[in-house]
């Protein structure tokens, strides 16, 4: 037995099925929108408690770490700062053991303070501090201070201690002599 379909059933039926396909669309998309505006309302809701929130402690530490962060953002614009006084630094201390390598001494302690700036007739110059201590024989020691205010036209030894040694009966040219000496140089800034 065959069943036949009129022309005016099939377009009911595809009529039909046309209209419950749309039917299936538009509850489909209601349920969508009514999940949506439950969802913005929750997100508003949690957004609000959120910024509403306030924990004495969480504020304590937030202050805490941005205080901090500070802090490093100095550290670092002062390690960035000293990273280009570090090459006046480096050429001092250059000089500095090759004078003493042609007096004959020894350094033991080699120290350098922060590079400062002053005004010397009306030119900005950076001032850099450095202090040492050498050993060698009084003579070696003297001719080394000379020998250092001569390689530093723009410096001159602040101060110089000695700590001279007891003459021995023997070699009394040969004693050990110590000396502790602070020295300033002088270089334009840029």
């Amino acid at each position: 037995m065959k069943i036949t379909i009129s022309k005016t059933g099939r377009i009911i039926l595809a009529a039909g099925i046309i209209i419950m396909i749309m039917a299936w669309l538009i509850f489909t998309w209601y349920q969508q929108s009514s999940e949506r505006a439950y969802l913005k309302n929750e997100i508003e809701f949690s957004e609000l408690k959120l910024t509403q929130f306030n924990n004495p402690v969480l504020e304590e530490k937030i202050t805490e770490l941005e205080l901090l962060q500070k802090e490093r953002l100095r550290q670092v614009e002062g390690l960035y700062e000293q990273l280009d006084e570090s090459i006046v630094s480096a050429d001092v201390a250059e000089m500095f053991f090759k004078t003493a390598y042609k007096s004959y001494v020894t350094v033991f302690d080699f120290n350098s303070i922060p590079v400062d700036q002053e005004i010397i007739a009306d030119t900005v110059v950076q001032r850099t501090s450095f202090s040492a201590r050498v050993e060698g024989s009084l003579g070696q020691t003297i001719d080394f201070i000379i020998n250092l205010n001569k390689s530093f036209s723009t410096g001159y030894v602040n101060s110089a201690r000695f700590d001279v040694a007891e003459p021995a009966l023997t070699n009394s040219m040969g004693q050990n002599t110590s000396l502790q000496l602070d020295f300033i140089v002088y270089t334009i800034a840029e």
